[in-house]
């Protein structure tokens, strides 16, 4: 057992003991027809020269959210920089927080949230150029459906938990008290709040 490894490793560790042989982590999920519809929902709002990025900006723990006004101001420059549209995602309890977030920007964005199951979500970030997120479950799902993922890391470990596979950037500080794998925070969420724009 090696707590550094990748969770995923780890439990391909498991099958291996017990005796498993060919192991391979890729993942073919079950989603061609929320591809089919998500593809038509997406159609509508991504023309011809767009990008689709889809940005999950909420987190369980209150210390892996990374500030609201940056989520706004980088998914306006995605969309005045690099013509994207941008979808927000998240569950039917954070519609408020990605429509605070969709509230403080000068661009169009349009709030996703509460409207996918996880399916849906899985075919969306599939769909999508670019997947930005949090350290958080649909992180991962967006990485196993295949999406180029962009993850927001700073009181966890991404070399333990991070987006599995290739094509994946995690932006992160690496300060001294990080990874410290805790829900609060006394020093205020530097790992987190030195994350710029830019950096992402």
């Amino acid at each position: 057992y090696d707590r550094e490894q990748h969770a995923l490793e780890r439990y391909l560790d498991v099958a291996r003991y017990l005796g498993a042989v060919d192991l391979s982590p890729a993942c073919t999920l079950p989603i061609e027809r929320e591809r089919a519809v998500m593809g038509k929902r997406t159609d509508v709002l991504v023309k011809e020269g767009r990008k689709l990025v889809v940005i999950n900006p909420v987190a369980r723990w209150k210390t892996k959210l990374w500030d609201e006004q940056k989520f706004a101001r980088l998914a306006d420059r995605l969309v005045a920089e690099r013509h994207a549209v941008v979808i927000f995602t998240g569950s039917p309890d954070d519609r408020s927080i990605t429509e605070r977030v969709r509230g403080m920007m000068r661009e169009n964005a349009v709030n996703w949230a509460g409207e996918t199951s996880l399916r849906e979500l899985a075919a969306l970030a599939s769909l999508a150029d670019l997947f930005i997120t949090t350290d958080t479950g649909p992180m991962h799902l967006a990485a196993a459906a295949g999406a180029r993922v962009v993850a927001l890391f700073g009181p966890t470990a991404p070399w333990r938990t991070g987006p599995y596979g290739p094509g994946h950037e995690v932006i992160r500080k690496g300060l001294d008290c990080s990874p410290c794998f805790r829900r609060t925070c006394d020093v205020g969420v530097r790992c987190m709040e030195e994350i710029t724009i830019e950096d992402v």
